[in-house]
């Protein structure tokens, strides 16, 4: 599947607390599904030899409350804080320890044309964040909200940094429709559009 987001940049958490709260949101909010401050763990991997890296990709092992779930993420494009690129995702049993400790399908498939099987992966970024949500619906087109407040870690240099971010997912629709709802959130507060992922903002802490 292809993701396509626009990531938008806060100094703080309080401003993400004020676009939570404010009356576009809940206007737009379907009330489904929603979710406060729930705690997500980050584990970028690759292998000694940076073959994920060499080919513009990367591995990420995420607990999302008590769920892990694995991520193969191709390198896409990010203009104006819309990020696409492509994406597979598979739910994993726990923090991976090699492509071949990967469930069956899709994911490992394309992770062992990569990295041998039995290569050990390396953790070499952390984000550690507590993530909230709204789905909203923005006319026909179904839009999920995330105010994340994270602290990214380079374990390699063991160097941290905060990030405050809005992300805007379609989940379903018209992909400007998620374009106008940022250009929206820009107008009434104090965003700026991303212009790094979460895992390039690791990397440069390196």
């Amino acid at each position: 599947m292809y993701e396509q987001e626009v990531k938008l940049t806060a100094a703080d958490r309080a401003v993400l607390e004020r676009v939570l709260q404010s009356e576009l949101v809940r206007r737009l909010d379907s009330g489904a599904g929603g979710r406060d401050a729930m705690h997500y763990l980050g584990i970028y991997y690759d292998i000694e030899s940076r073959a994920l890296d060499a080919a513009r990709c990367s591995l990420r092992a995420r607990r999302e409350g008590a769920q892990w779930r694995a991520a193969l993420k191709y390198r896409g494009t990010m203009e104006n804080g819309l990020s696409r690129r492509r994406e597979l995702e598979v739910d994993i049993d726990g923090a991976l320890t090699c492509a071949d400790s990967l469930p069956p399908g899709e994911l490992k498939r394309a992770a062992l044309k990569i990295i041998p099987p039995r290569a050990p992966l390396v953790e070499y970024l952390r984000v550690d964040m507590r993530r909230s949500i709204r789905n909203l619906m923005f006319d026909d087109t179904v839009i999920e909200l995330s105010a994340d407040d994270a602290l990214i870690t380079n374990r390699m240099s063991n160097r941290q940094t905060a990030l405050y971010e809005i992300e805007l997912e379609l989940k379903r629709g018209e992909v400007g429709k998620v374009v106008e709802l940022g250009d929206m959130l820009l107008r009434q507060f104090p965003l700026t559009p991303s212009l790094m992922t979460k895992r390039r903002i690791g990397l440069n802490l390196g």
